[in-house]
C-alpha cells in the first residue's frame, strides 16, 4: 500500500505545519510555539486538553485555553481529522483560544484534539513551601 504525504511549514504567529495524507481519514497537524524553545524555562508538561467534533455545516469553532495558576503556556499542538481537506487553524494567544475556520463550500463533518503544554511562571513563588499557622 503507498500512502502520500504532503508536509507544509509556513511561518505566521508560530511555527505551523500541516500534513495531508492521501488516506480516507487524515489527521492535519498544527503546531504553535508560543515562545522559542530555547528560551522556556523548564520542562513544558500538558496542563490542558481536550476533544471535539465539528458538525458538518459548522464553518467556525472558537476553543477556550485553559492555563492553570502560576503557568505559562509555551506550545499548542491541534490534531484535526477531516477526510476532505484541512482547515484554517489560528493560535490567538491574547485571548488564549484556537479557531479552526473551514471554507464556505466546505461541507464535511470532523474531529479535533487539542493539546497546551505550560511551564511555571518565573514569577510566581511557590506558596506549597509556606506552611499557614
Amino acid at each position: 500500500m503507498l500512502l502520500l504525504v504532503l508536509c507544509v511549514v509556513s511561518y505566521n504567529v508560530g511555527l505551523i505545519l500541516t500534513c495531508k495524507s492521501a488516506d480516507v481519514d487524515t489527521e492535519d497537524v498544527f503546531d504553535f510555539y508560543v515562545c522559542p524553545k530555547d528560551e522556556v524555562n523548564g520542562k513544558p508538561r500538558v496542563s490542558f486538553s481536550v476533544k471535539g467534533t465539528i458538525e458538518k455545516h459548522e464553518k467556525v469553532v472558537n476553543i477556550p485555553i485553559t492555563v492553570p495558576y502560576c503557568q505559562e503556556l509555551v506550545f499548542v499542538r491541534v490534531l484535526v481529522n477531516n477526510h476532505e481537506a484541512p482547515p484554517a487553524v489560528y493560535l490567538d494567544e491574547e485571548y488564549l483560544r484556537v479557531t479552526i475556520r473551514y471554507r464556505p463550500k466546505q461541507d464535511s463533518a470532523s474531529s479535533y484534539a487539542l493539546f497546551a503544554k505550560t511551564v511555571p511562571h518565573e514569577d510566581c513563588e511557590d506558596d506549597s513551601s509556606s506552611s499557614e499557622p
